[in-house]
C-alpha cells in the first residue's frame, strides 16, 4: 500500500482509498486492475485490524496466512463503512469482484428473540381431574447444526457463502419431544406455558415460549360444570315412585346412589366430593333424574297401569271432597 510501518490508521485508510479508486475495475480497464484492487483490499483488511497488523509486523504475510483463514481476513464488515464512504456497494464488490457469495440480512441482524409457538393436546376427563404428565413432539426452529447458527457454510472459500443446511437462515427445523406436566383440575381450553421452549432466537437472542392448549375429550357419561360433574340418570316410574338404588359412574369407578321415594323428574341428587379437583377442593357429582315413560305396554302392564290410574282417580276424588 506504500505506507510506512508506523503509519496511523488514518494514513492507511487514505492510502487504501487512493488505491481503491485507482484500481476499481469499473474505473480502470487495465487487465491487472482487478488483481491490484484485490491486493490492496487484502492489505487494508490486515493493516486496519490492530491484531492482524501486529501479527503482520512480527511475522510478515506468511504469519498472517498461518494464523488466519481467508474468511477471517475478508469480511463485508471490514469494508462496509469504508466502501460506503467511497460510494462503493460492498455486496456488489464481494459478489462481482471477489466472486464470493454474500449472505444478506438477517445474518447481520440485531439480536432477536425466538418466536412463540402454540400447540394443542387432548386429555381425558380423568386426567384433567387427577393431573398427568404428557410427552408431546413438536417442530421447532433450532440453531443450525451445520453452521452453529452463523448462516455461513463452514470451510467454504467464500467466507459468506450461505450454509447448505439452513440456506443462511441460521435456524433449522427439528422435531423435539417435551414432557408437559398438567396440574389437577385443568379445564378445557386452558393454556400451559413452557418458558424457553419456542423457536431459538437469532444472534444469541433468547428463545420464545411454547403455549400448550389443553383440550378435554368428551366423557361417555359425565358432563363437566365448573368443579361439578353431571350424570343423567334415567329411571322408570316405579323406581321414581317407590325409591330405588342405582349405580352411578364416577371418575374413580361406580357408586351406589339412593333415589328417595316420590322423586320428581328433574331432581338433582348430590354426591359430595365426587366432582373435579381444584385448589378450592373437590366439586360434587349431580345426578340428574329423568323418568322413562314406556312407549308400548304389554297387556299385563296395561292392566296394572289402568288399575293404578283408577286408584289415583279415587284418591283425587277424596281430595276434592
Amino acid at each position: 500500500m506504500g505506507v510506512e510501518p508506523e503509519a496511523s490508521q488514518d494514513e492507511i485508510k487514505r492510502a487504501f482509498r487512493k488505491l481503491a479508486f485507482k484500481y476499481h475495475p469499473d474505473r480502470n480497464k487495465m487487465p491487472d486492475a482487478e488483481d491490484k484492487f484485490k491486493e490492496a483490499s487484502e492489505a487494508y483488511a490486515i493493516l486496519s485490524d490492530p491484531e492482524k497488523r501486529q501479527q503482520y509486523d512480527a511475522r510478515g504475510f506468511d504469519g498472517i496466512k498461518e494464523q488466519y483463514r481467508q474468511e477471517d481476513i475478508f469480511t463485508p464488515e471490514t469494508f462496509r463503512g469504508t466502501f460506503s464512504e467511497f460510494g462503493f456497494n460492498v455486496e456488489d464488490i464481494f459478489a462481482r469482484i471477489f466472486r464470493w457469495d454474500y449472505v444478506p440480512q438477517p445474518v447481520y441482524s440485531m439480536v432477536q428473540r425466538g418466536h412463540d409457538l402454540e400447540t394443542q393436546t387432548e386429555i381425558t376427563l380423568e386426567q384433567a381431574d387427577a393431573g398427568t404428565e404428557l410427552k408431546i413432539t413438536i417442530p421447532r426452529l433450532k440453531k443450525c447444526s451445520r453452521c452453529a447458527g452463523s448462516g455461513v457454510e463452514p470451510g467454504a472459500r467464500a467466507p459468506r457463502k450461505p450454509c447448505k443446511n439452513c440456506g443462511g437462515n441460521r435456524l433449522e427445523e427439528k422435531r423435539v419431544s417435551l414432557n408437559v406436566k398438567v396440574p389437577p383440575g385443568i379445564d378445557n381450553g386452558n393454556r400451559l406455558i413452557l418458558r424457553g421452549q419456542g423457536d431459538d432466537g437469532l444472534s444469541s437472542g433468547p428463545p420464545g415460549d411454547l403455549y400448550v392448549i389443553i383440550r378435554i375429550k368428551p366423557h361417555p357419561y359425565l358432563t363437566r360444570r365448573g368443579r361439578d360433574l353431571v350424570y343423567e340418570a334415567t329411571i322408570n316410574f316405579a323406581q321414581a315412585a317407590l325409591g330405588a338404588e342405582i349405580k352411578v359412574p364416577t371418575l374413580t369407578g361406580k357408586n351406589i346412589v339412593r333415589v328417595p321415594p316420590g322423586t320428581q323428574v328433574g331432581t338433582n341428587l348430590r354426591m359430595k366430593g365426587e366432582g373435579i379437583s381444584s385448589s378450592q377442593g373437590k366439586g360434587d357429582m349431580l345426578v340428574h333424574i329423568n323418568v322413562r315413560i314406556p312407549e308400548k305396554l304389554t297387556s299385563k302392564e296395561r292392566d296394572l297401569v289402568e288399575k293404578l290410574l283408577k286408584e289415583f282417580e279415587v284418591e283425587e276424588s277424596y281430595r276434592r271432597q
